[in-house]
């Protein structure tokens, strides 16, 4: 389950997606952003710490973008930073 819940995570950014509708900053922040780098995903995570679920929303979240990554509309290059 918190692997599911980490791969939402890094959509925050998108106004459209499931978690951004409730980030009021997503309107003004960049979509594939730093939310999709390797260190976005790790401070992300850290949510996950309270229920000792870290290294499972970790995996989610990186799972997360290396399937935007072989994905036919995503056409960009895996930030580590």
């Amino acid at each position: 389950m918190f692997c599911m819940i980490g791969s939402l995570i890094p959509d925050i950014d998108c106004h459209n997606s499931y978690l951004g509708k409730y980030n009021p900053l997503a309107y003004f922040m960049k979509h594939r952003g730093f939310t999709h780098t390797v260190v976005g995903c790790m401070l992300l995570s850290i949510i996950g710490i309270a229920s000792h679920s870290y290294f499972a929303m970790l995996a989610g979240c990186l799972s997360h973008i290396a399937g935007d990554y072989i994905s036919t509309l995503g056409n960009w290059k895996i930030k580590i930073i």
